[in-house]
């Protein structure tokens, strides 16, 4: 909500999901400070919104509004009015509820992938999926494959 400038817009960026509501504006004030830019914004604006459009952001000072922020990938999504925090508050109690050791490595191999080869990322993701099967969380979801329960919606993040 609100403006993210500067570092606040690295945060944004630097956030797994981010959502905003109408008024949201997004931009980079590092040069009109007199600064150069900081916040991890070199490694994650060029990933996140492309090459070209990264440095028109950073050499023109352009705001993007929340609708724009929206197209170009900024954020994942866009809540009006009083839906915002309800929305948000449906995205927090699911992420909690669901799978937190296959979250933390998912975000990992996400992180570690726009840095590695194909095969680096392959040879990792055999591993987490070794590694989680080491958790209850398998068991149970077995369990319930076994007995023909089929998945528990439930751990499924609702993002409308």
């Amino acid at each position: 909500q609100g403006v993210a400038a500067g570092g606040g817009f690295g945060l944004v960026l630097a956030a797994h999901l981010a959502v905003c509501d109408e008024p949201a504006r997004f931009l980079c004030t590092w040069h009109s400070d007199g600064v150069a830019n900081d916040g991890a914004t070199s490694y994650t604006l060029t990933r996140i919104v492309g090459f070209r459009r990264a440095n028109e952001l950073m050499l023109t000072n352009r705001t993007l509004d929340a609708e724009e922020a929206l197209e170009w990938g900024v954020v994942n999504r866009l809540y009006r009015g009083a839906d915002f925090d309800k929305q948000v508050a449906v995205i927090a109690s699911d992420l909690a509820r669901g799978p937190t050791h296959l979250q933390a490595m998912a975000k990992a191999r996400f992180h570690e992938g726009w840095m590695q080869s194909i095969e680096e990322c392959t040879e990792h993701e055999i591993q987490n999926i070794v590694d989680s099967l080491a958790y209850p969380y398998y068991q149970e979801r077995m369990a319930r494959y076994k007995t023909r329960q089929g998945r528990n919606d439930s751990v499924i993040v609702r993002m409308p």
